[in-house]
């Protein structure tokens, strides 16, 4: 269950910063990292997904 949660969230952080960043306001590093990574074709998912499931991995 606990897991779940784990990845229900890490799905919500995304959509959620999707949403933030899609709405022009200004953007941290790890923003500009996803916005860059959907410029080069990337999925919006996949590039903040990643980007959080790297940082859990690395914390």
């Amino acid at each position: 269950m606990r897991v779940a949660f784990l990845a229900m969230s890490v799905v919500g952080v995304a959509v959620a910063t999707g949403l933030y960043v899609g709405g022009r306001v200004e953007a941290g590093p790890r923003d500009g990292l996803m916005t860059g990574l959907t410029q080069r074709g990337v999925p919006l998912i996949a590039a903040r997904a990643g980007i959080e499931v790297t940082l859990l991995v690395v914390g």
